[in-house]
């Protein structure tokens, strides 16, 4: 049964590495679209994921635990999310590594409204088809919820009871103009 479990594990273990290893080729390829400018500001942040990827990819990782690596499994980069906290701990001046980057993220409670899950990057992929990058995809969604979020709002107004308004929109809206932005009371103009 021991077999069984370490050959599960090491299984697990291999899918987290051929998943960080797309991460860091679609990451690397991203990077070099960039310019020279953008490349030096960015610095820190590359060699923070490339330290996430050598780390992943080179050791075995042997203290991971199978429910750490599923947990990591779930999300579409788990690279960028290991990055990440290590990343918000050089900004706050202390150092992490990542076997505590590892704890912090099981203990995100937030992290699924972080991060795209495998699940809803899957649902993209139906919807906008397999060509269309992740981040277009994303983009279009949140055009979307925009303009579902608008068509609301001006539903909202058209009711015209003041108990709909003020439960919609902590705002007093007087209309939209053409572009999608709301006008309230004070004529100044705004966006979701």
């Amino acid at each position: 049964m021991k077999y069984n479990n370490t050959y599960a594990c090491h299984s697990t273990l291999a899918l987290l590495k051929q998943r960080v290893a797309g991460n860091y080729a679609n990451f690397k390829a991203e990077m070099l679209t960039l310019g020279e400018e953008e490349i030096y500001d960015k610095a820190q942040r590359i060699a923070i994921v490339k330290d996430v990827y050598e780390q992943i990819i080179g050791n075995e990782l042997d203290y991971m635990e199978q429910s750490e690596a599923e947990y990591l499994l779930r999300f579409y980069d788990p690279l960028e999310m290991i990055a990440d906290y290590i990343e918000q701990a050089a900004i706050g001046e202390y150092s992490t590594d990542i076997d505590e980057a590892f704890i912090e993220l099981m203990n995100d409670d937030t992290a699924t409204a972080k991060y795209l899950t495998v699940n809803f990057a899957a649902y993209l992929t139906d919807k906008h088809g397999e060509n269309t990058p992740m981040r277009v995809s994303l983009l279009q969604e949140t055009i979307e919820a925009g303009e579902r979020y608008i068509g609301l709002l001006k539903l909202t107004n058209k009711v015209g009871t003041d108990d709909a308004e003020d439960s919609a929109s902590p705002f007093k809206i007087m209309g939209f103009d053409e572009g999608g932005f709301f006008i309230y009371e004070d004529d100044e103009e705004g966006c979701f």
